[in-house]
């Protein structure tokens, strides 16, 4: 499903001014994501016969923040005496916008749906006048399905194309790594390449911006992270010094379902806990598409919630974060992908919000997080655990839950009026000896976290410490926090592939866990990227601020859709391959054999290693143009054939 309006040429009066809108300069998106739109004034027109003044705009889509200069298309036509108000130049843009918004949907199967659509008109057509059944008739009846049957197979065969391509394992384009300084002294890597590398002052400029601290001598912040992308030459010498587990966390730019489809054999069942906040019809000025239809929003979440769900580890945990406006909806999701029996809990965020009261209604003060479980016969949360130095204070008569955090005893609630010795929890204590992170224990003195959470406030606007520019629907990293302590240890894989914000990856970097967060449009570098690197930086910030910086993030985008589209010939070509190519471009034959032209790949920015690891779930040892090896496995591979599902559909 893809969300797109259609903004062709548009001219119209209001309040006597003609407003004419040119879209020629007006690209398509790469994305679902919402942009906004730059309206230039080009010219004004003044017609004495009719003493209609025209105002010809461009329209153009904004780039890294850009926004229309209303002011001084005031000012211009207020110099040529062209009496217009802000409130209509306004009017007049949001009726340009208000052309049509489609969903745009691939069908799986089109040549079926078409020809039962077909069905039901011709019974339709048939039956329109009972009594006419001549020859006459039917003849025309055969006739219409002849020729109908005919444009379905054009049609389900262009749309079998399209679904094809939707479903492409994507290539991996543009890696780099974020890697903190320490790491580096600690791989003895010779500093010296970066601070006399022609780019290091950008990198310097970069740390500045982020006001990360800067000291004279380079590892005055040992923390400081480096951006391989300001040093292309010497990065796939830095990739190499970090394996697979030494990485924190992996940032990428891609339209969610694709990166789950990319990524669903390297991560099945390995991920302990996915948290999303997806959009819906708040009308809110988010960063993305958020306008859909009930039906159109509950087809975009199930097939992304199948693929979440092959991701859960099978003592998993899914929560999805919503508002009164989809909870409903959720929870019908949920229900049929997870099943009824894996539900946990409805968790009610009670928040303080800042702003002024609503007259026309209760305020709103809460969201829902809906929690469900890979698998309801593992007890991954509810976990009661034994503390010897705990059991010296114990009053065995009397008992409540609370959660371990290092050995504390913390978030403090009200009391459960129900405190009885519960017989069964004394037998359970027995079982274990050390308190883990997530587990609760039970103690006199302390309350219950139950499932109405008070005690986290939403991010106040006017505090620079958390809050980030933008118009993000940013979530307290206290919230993530307790979601994450949860639902996960030290080293589980934490993902959020509606990263908006970055909140959950920066939570699950302090917390030492791995991540993976899938995030699309501009603020993917605008926000999320600066974001985590002021984490690897040690800047302060929500919670956790005992964390004093660090890490090894890889970022990296996903070929898109519309990148696909674009890229794509489809002609007659002499290249003898056994099967249809699209990128036969990049395919060579040498000596009656082929082989993959690594160069030309390189040269479109694709990772090949990366890409290979994602298709096939395993570490690569080498590659060439001809053979891959992956760890552990003795015998080389075709690249060719390793890397067919991305290269060929």
């Amino acid at each position: 499903m893809k969300s797109e309006t259609i903004y062709k040429d548009f001219c119209f009066e209001l309040e006597g001014i003609l407003f004419n809108f040119d879209t020629s300069l007006l690209e398509s998106k790469k994305y679902n994501e919402k942009v906004d739109l730059i309206f230039d004034l080009k010219s004004i027109v003044k017609d004495k016969d009719t003493k209609t003044n025209t105002l010809n705009f461009s329209v153009t889509l904004s780039s890294k923040g850009t926004q229309t200069k209303t002011n001084e298309i005031l000012k211009e036509c207020s110099n040529q005496g062209v009496k217009l108000d802000e409130e209509i130049l306004k009017k007049a843009f949001v009726k340009f916008k208000k052309q049509g918004s489609m969903d745009y949907f691939i069908h799986k199967n089109a040549q079926g749906f078409l020809k039962e659509q077909l069905d039901l008109y011709l019974f339709e057509y048939l039956f329109k006048e009972m009594t006419a059944f001549d020859h006459k008739r039917l003849n025309g009846i055969n006739t219409i399905k002849e020729v109908a049957l005919e444009v379905i197979a054009l049609v389900s065969e262009f749309e079998n194309e399209l679904c094809k391509i939707w479903n492409k394992p994507r290539l991996v384009l543009n890696s780099h790594f974020i890697v903190s300084l320490d790491k580096l002294k600690a791989k003895n890597y010779d500093l010296s390449k970066i601070t006399n590398h022609p780019n290091y002052p950008k990198q310097v400029k970069e740390w500045q911006d982020l006001n990360l601290e800067i000291a004279d001598n380079l590892l005055g912040n040992e923390f400081l992270p480096l951006d391989t992308l300001y040093f292309k030459d010497l990065e796939e010498e830095v990739k190499s010094l970090f394996n697979e587990n030494e990485i924190n966390g992996t940032l990428i730019k891609s339209e969610n379902y694709q990166a789950l489809n990319s990524l669903k054999n390297r991560y099945k069942e390995a991920i302990d806990c996915i948290y999303i906040d997806p959009p819906f019809n708040t009308g809110s000025d988010f960063a993305y598409i958020d306008r859909f239809q009930d039906s159109t929003w509950l087809s975009l979440m199930h097939n992304r919630l199948q693929l979440a769900y092959d991701f859960l580890s099978p003592q998993g945990n899914f929560y999805l974060h919503l508002d009164y406006r989809a909870n409903y909806l959720g929870r019908m999701l949920l229900n049929d992908i997870f099943s009824k029996e894996n539900f946990r809990n409805e968790i009610i965020w009670h928040f303080r919000t800042y702003q002024g009261q609503i007259q026309s209604n209760f305020p709103r003060k809460h969201d829902s997080l809906l929690w469900y479980s890979k698998n309801c016969n593992v007890n991954n949360f509810f976990k009661i655990t034994y503390s010897d130095n705990y059991k010296d204070t114990v009053d065995y008569r009397r008992w409540r839950e609370f959660i371990v955090d290092n050995n504390k005893i913390v978030y403090p609630n009200y009391p459960k009026a129900d405190s009885r010795f519960d017989g069964y929890l004394k037998r359970y204590l027995q079982s274990t000896k050390e308190p883990k992170n997530g587990d609760i224990i039970a103690t006199i003195n302390g309350y219950v976290i139950d499932d109405v959470w008070t005690d986290i406030q939403a991010i106040d606007p006017k505090k620079a410490d958390e809050r980030l520019q933008g118009t993000l629907t940013q979530k307290p990293e206290k919230l993530l926090e307790r979601i994450i302590k949860a639902s996960s240890n030290e080293n589980s894989i934490v993902c959020d592939f509606f990263a908006g914000s970055g909140t959950t990856c920066a939570v699950a970097h302090k917390l030492k866990r791995k991540y993976i967060g899938v995030e699309m449009g501009e603020h993917f570098e605008s926000v999320i990227l600066p974001r985590l690197k002021k984490v690897i930086g040690g800047f302060k910030s929500g919670a956790l601020k005992e964390f004093n910086g660090g890490g090894v993030i890889k970022v990296y985008e996903l070929e898109s859709y519309e990148e696909i589209l674009r890229k794509i010939k489809y002609e007659d070509n002499d290249k003898p391959l056994a099967y249809e190519e699209q990128y036969s471009d990049l395919v060579e034959r040498k000596n009656e054999s082929y082989t993959l032209n690594i160069e030309a790949l390189e040269n479109m920015g694709v990772d090949i290693k990366e890409t290979l690891e994602n298709l096939h779930g395993v570490g690569v040892e080498f590659f060439n143009e001809k053979v891959v090896k992956f760890k552990g496995n003795d015998k080389e591979v075709s690249i060719l054939k390793a890397l067919k599902e991305a290269l060929i559909w």
